[in-house]
């Protein structure tokens, strides 16, 4: 009897344990390729960490602003993709830029040539996907005159070994969208 108990717990340990080594790992980073909307421009900003480059993006209400990345899966383990950016309906959020569509390459790698709806997709280790957020611009009479948002990373949702994760993509330049007045 104390032999199934010291196994029970033996085996308890090693899932947990494995469980929180899983957890623990980074998976998911910035891959080589990036986009930032048009029409944009650069400016460098100071922020706590140091001058950072940003892509200000002039507020027009009801444009469509697209931002793409590559998606490197820098972890030990294989992972599934599932979501980049949940497309929202209008009025669901307050945000100046509200995610309509998903786009990703037709095929693994940092190209930005052809794209098609987003779909899950595996990443191998050391392997990348670029994928593009297609956003509109709206909700603006929440805002003050001078008000801006910042879009700084890009949550992603993936699956490793039946496990659900979430890691945010640093995105390259962080994109701005600043506005003067709102037509409404």
């Amino acid at each position: 009897m104390l032999r199934i108990v010291v196994l029970v717990a033996v085996v308890a340990g090693v899932l947990i344990g494995g469980r929180a080594w899983l957890r623990s790992q980074d998976y998911l980073d910035f891959g080589n390729s990036a986009r930032v909307p048009a029409p944009s421009h650069e400016e460098t900003v100071d922020t706590p960490d140091g001058p950072r480059k940003v892509a200000v993006v002039p507020y027009r209400d009801g444009a469509q602003a697209v931002y793409g990345l590559a998606i490197h899966n820098s972890g030990p383990l294989s992972v599934k993709v599932t979501e980049v950016a949940k497309p929202e309906a209008p009025d669901a959020s307050l945000s100046m830029f509200r995610p309509v569509a998903v786009r990703m390459a037709n095929r693994e790698g940092p190209e930005t040539h052809t794209t098609m709806p987003f779909k899950p997709f595996t990443l191998k280790k050391d392997h990348q996907r670029y994928v593009e957020v297609v956003g509109r611009l709206g909700d603006c009479e929440h805002y003050g005159p001078g008000s801006s948002e910042v879009l700084a990373s890009q949550p992603v949702k993936f699956k490793v070994l039946g496990q659900t994760l979430t890691n945010d993509v640093e995105l390259p330049t962080r994109i701005e969208i600043r506005y003067t007045s709102c037509p409404r």
